[in-house]
This record gives C-alpha cells, structure tokens and sequence, in this order.
C-alpha cells in the first residue's frame, strides 16, 4: 500500500508525502548514481582531514578529524536516545535503499553542515571569497540532505534536525576552538614547573573523559570513543614525542600523494582485519576488539603515519 500506516504521527506521515513527491522528481534510473554521491559527500570527507594534516596544515586536519569523530559520536548518541525507526520501515513502497540504525537525526545531513563549513572557515583570516565559501557550504549541506530524503532513509525532519546540529557544532568549533587552544597555551605557560610529561598526561586525561563520554552514549558502537582516544594518543605521545616538527607543508605533489596512499592503508589495516575476523556480536569481547581496532586507526593518523613520513 502507499498509504501509511494510521497511528503514525501526523509529522511523520507529513514527511512520508515529502518523500514520495521528492522521489517522483528523479526517474529511478538515476537511484545508484545518488547513493553513491551521498556516501562520498560523507565518507569521502574523511579525506580532507587528511589532507590537511599530511599534506597542508598538520594542526587544523587535526581539530577537523576530533570534529568529525565526535559530532558523528553524538549524533548516535542522539539516535539511540530517540530511537526513531527509518520511514521505508513505515511505508515500504519509499524504499530505495537500506541504512542501519535509527532515523533521527540525519548523520549524513549532521555531517554535510559540520563539515564544510568547518573545513572552509576555520583558521581562515582572509575574507576574500567568503560569500563563495558559503554557497559552497550550503550546497553541499542541502544537496546531501536532499539525497537522503530522495533514498527514503530519512524523513524531512530528520534532515532539518542533522542540518541544525551540525551547523550549531561547526560555528561553536570555528569560533570556540581558537578561545580554548588559548587557554591551554595559558595554562602550560602558567604551570611551567609542571613537568611536560605531567601535562601530556592531563591532556591525554581530558580527551579520554571525552572518549568515554561518546562511548556511553554510542553503548555499543564503541567506534567513535576508540577513534577519538586513538587520535589524542597519536598526537600526544607520539606525534610530540617523535616528530613535533614534522611539517606538513614540505614536500612535492607526489610525496604528498604517497603520504595519503600509505597513510590511508596504514590507517584502513586495523579497522579493515577486524570486519575481516568474522568476530561476532554476540562475541563477549566484542564491544572491547572494536574498540581497539578504531584506536589504533586513531592512533595512526595524527601519530605513526607522521613519523614514518619524517
């Protein structure tokens, strides 16, 4: 039937019909070519952290990996808490793709408005092209929320909600982070009779407070926490350690070219053996083994990947 089903929420059955007229704009000959720009909008982005930090600016790819774990940590967060099932669960007929998890809000939408603006904003003192830098950051965020509406993965709601949420992380990290890097630079300087293994251990103290808060949150999509602890280690005891004056910068295009073809599989190795290990959820230590397998990628990335490249 294409009709929904009678006990569902006015606001839900409202944007099932949202869905319906978005998907009757395309013809569905062009369904893969959309779920393909979708994805790569998304998890393509994990390029651009990384092309800042080993190819352009070590510091801001960096902040933007730590933005982008843990805004998708507490946009599952946010999901578990509402519970909100998908809408091609409530009217099969919108289905042209299957997604995991719940609806609310849109991670991709959450993504595609953190993100870009982010990436495009932060650190940036030049004003020049800033009107082209929004309608970039404005296209990319709609026309990722368009195409989950179009996919019937998401209801209009909960793209609305990932658009909001993610805008209100990206301009309190463009504006917020630059306040807090001053502070703590304050308080370095002002405890300069704490020894400089003491503050690496308070740094590493505070971003594990912030792990284990995504991991409550996340129960047992431990992925976000054990990414986000892997990447403060990476920095702070390895990249500090070894390479602190490693500079992104240097180099000719084909260094930088291998520096992201071997970071990246060095990176992908952990993660990419354990969905190869067949362990399953009902594993004891399952929660555990993901866990590490996503710390160490963290760790990589800001850490053992710089110091092979030096």
């Amino acid at each position: 039937t294409n009709l929904a089903p009678p006990n569902l929420h006015a606001v839900y059955v409202w944007g099932i019909e949202v869905i319906r007229a978005v998907q009757m704009l395309l013809p569905s000959s062009l369904d893969l070519v959309i779920r393909i720009l979708s994805d790569a909008l998304v998890y393509g982005f994990a390029l651009v952290p990384l092309t800042y930090m080993w190819c352009a600016d070590y510091k801001k790819g960096l902040h933007l990996f730590y933005l982008f774990v843990f805004g998708l940590g507490l946009n599952e967060g946010l999901k578990l808490f509402l519970q909100v099932p998908r809408p091609y669960t409530q009217a099969p007929d919108i289905l042209k793709v299957r997604a995991s998890g719940f609806s609310t809000p849109s991670g991709h939408s959450l993504t595609g408005a953190m993100m870009y603006p982010a990436a495009l904003f932060y650190g940036q003192k030049d004003r020049r092209f800033f009107a082209v830098k929004v309608l970039l950051s404005l296209f990319f965020a709609l026309f990722i929320g368009f195409t989950r509406i179009y996919l019937g993965v998401h209801y209009p709601t909960d793209v609305l909600a990932g658009w909001a949420f993610g805008l209100f992380l990206a301009v309190c990290f463009v504006f917020l982070t630059p306040i807090i890097e001053k502070k703590v630079h304050g308080f370095a300087e002002a405890g300069a009779g704490i020894s400089g293994k003491n503050i690496k251990s308070l740094k590493f103290a505070a971003a594990a407070v912030f792990a284990f808060i995504i991991t409550v949150l996340c129960r047992e999509k431990t992925r976000y926490g054990g990414a986000l602890l892997g990447l403060a280690f990476g920095n702070i005891y390895l990249f500090d350690s070894f390479c602190a004056d490693f500079d992104a910068r240097a180099g000719s295009v084909f260094q930088k070219i291998l520096r992201l073809a071997v970071g990246g599989v060095l990176a992908g190795l952990p993660v990419l053996i354990f969905y190869k290990s067949g362990i399953e959820k009902t594993h004891s230590q399952y929660r555990l083994i993901w866990f590490a397998a996503f710390f160490v990628s963290g760790a990589i990335i800001p850490g053992a990947a710089p110091v092979l490249f030096s």
